[in-house]
C-alpha cells in the first residue's frame, strides 16, 4: 500500500478529492495517501479514506466482488500495478473512486445516526455494491476508462450528496439483503462468492418483478 502512494495516480487521486465539497459549507473527505498524513490535522477522522477504504470500496462497487475484499483483500493489494490488477490503473478516471469514497463515507454515516442498524456493518462492501446497482439502474455503466465515466459518477455523487435520495437507496439495499434471505450472521457464507451470486441475483429479479 506504501508503495501504491507514491504513484502519480495517488496523488492525482489526493488532489482530486481535494477539490470537491461534500456539503454545502464546503466540507469535504480527505484521500490519506501516506499512512497516517492527516495525524494532528484540524480533520474530521471520519471524513479521512484510507487506502484500504478506497480499495474495498471501489472493488466492491465496480468490480462487484464484495466477497473477495473481505476474504482476500491481501490478494488485490499484491497485484495492484501489475497486469492483472484491476485497480489504480493510470487510464481510469479518478470520479470512479471519489465516488466510492464518498459512498463509504455516507453509508458509514447512515450507520452513525441508527438509520441503518450496526449488525450490517459486517456487510457494508455488499452494502455498496447494492447502492451502487440500485443508484444507476436507468443509467448505462460506462468503462473505467471511458470519457462517459465523469458523467455517469456525477449522477451518482448527486445523489449521495442528497439527504433523502441516498437514505432511500441504502435503506433498500437492506431490504434486498432481508429478501434474499441471507444469514448475516453465517461469518463462511458473507465470505464466500455465493452471496455476492445470490444479490446480484435476487437484485435483478426485484427489477423483473417490477417490470412485469
Amino acid at each position: 500500500e506504501q508503495l501504491t502512494a507514491m504513484s502519480i495516480f495517488q496523488k492525482d487521486l489526493e488532489s482530486y478529492y481535494s477539490t470537491l465539497n461534500i456539503d454545502n459549507d464546503g466540507g469535504k473527505l480527505y484521500y490519506e495517501r501516506r499512512s497516517k498524513q492527516y495525524n494532528g490535522a484540524n480533520v474530521i477522522k471520519r471524513r479521512v479514506i484510507t487506502i484500504p477504504n478506497q480499495i474495498k470500496s471501489f472493488s466492491a462497487m465496480f468490480l462487484q466482488n464484495p466477497d473477495k475484499v473481505t476474504s482476500f483483500y491481501g490478494t488485490i493489494v499484491k497485484d495492484i500495478g501489475g497486469t492483472s490488477s484491476s485497480i489504480f490503473k493510470d487510464e481510469d478516471k479518478l470520479s470512479a473512486y471519489y465516488l466510492a469514497g464518498l459512498a463509504y463515507y455516507r453509508l458509514d454515516s447512515l450507520f452513525l445516526n441508527g438509520t441503518i442498524p450496526s449488525n450490517y456493518k459486517k456487510i457494508k462492501y455488499f452494502l455498496l455494491m447494492l447502492f451502487l446497482m440500485y443508484a444507476s439502474i436507468n443509467i448505462k455503466r460506462p468503462k473505467l476508462n471511458s470519457k462517459q465515466m465523469d458523467s455517469y459518477c456525477n449522477e451518482i455523487i448527486q445523489k449521495l450528496n442528497d439527504v433523502d435520495i441516498c437514505k432511500e437507496l441504502f435503506v433498500k439495499t437492506v431490504s434486498l439483503i432481508i429478501s434474499s434471505g441471507i444469514d448475516i450472521d453465517d461469518k463462511r457464507y458473507i465470505k464466500s462468492v455465493g452471496i455476492t451470486q445470490n444479490l446480484i441475483k435476487t437484485f435483478e429479479d426485484s427489477l423483473q418483478t417490477i417490470e412485469s
